[in-house]
């Protein structure tokens, strides 16, 4: 359910904001399902050889830097 609100989000924004065309829009989120797909297998497999917990803990250690690093360069 939580997926499903950020991408209608995603769409009003791409939409409304940005003024996307609906193919663009359409085109955006195709790529946006590709990738999550392909995140997900690959976490799938890392888990499978490390455990889950590991997995998710090497997410959050590396994962959470390269996110919050972008956001702290604009200020």
């Amino acid at each position: 359910m939580g997926v499903q609100t950020v991408m209608l989000a995603a769409t009003i924004f791409g939409s409304k904001l940005l003024k996307l065309p609906d193919t663009k829009l359409i085109v955006t989120v195709v790529i946006i399902q590709l990738v999550a797909i392909l995140g997900a297998w690959g976490m799938s497999k890392l888990s499978s050889a490390f455990g889950n917990l590991k997995v998710l803990l090497g997410v959050i250690i590396f994962g959470l830097p390269y996110v919050c690093w972008p956001i702290t360069q604009r200020f």
